[in-house]
């Protein structure tokens, strides 16, 4: 089994993860209300990153900032050499 950490396409943590970030980019940024389906699927979400969270003994500040990293910025939520990539070949484009 993958780290909790770890956020390649392949791994369920960090497709929850993704979705929790684009509900809270969503309802955070741009203010948008959740519709009920989405607030479904976000209870879901955290309650399984909660229980996984805790089985590997993180608080819930650690938690949290596992969950918002990168909804308050432009910039690719992975570092990985192939996310930074994506991200450097967009901001070229951009140009």
């Amino acid at each position: 089994m993958t780290g909790i950490h770890s956020e390649h396409d392949n791994d369920p943590i960090s497709a929850s993860l993704n979705r929790l970030r684009v509900l809270a980019r969503r309802y955070i940024v741009d203010g948008e209300e959740l519709g009920r389906s989405d607030t479904l699927r976000k209870n879901f979400t955290l309650r399984r990153i909660s229980d996984l969270g805790g089985a590997c003994r993180m608080t819930e500040r650690e938690m949290v900032s596992l969950v918002l990293r990168g909804v308050f910025s432009d910039g690719p939520s992975c570092w990985c050499s192939k996310c930074r990539a994506a991200y450097l070949k967009d901001l070229d484009l951009q140009e």
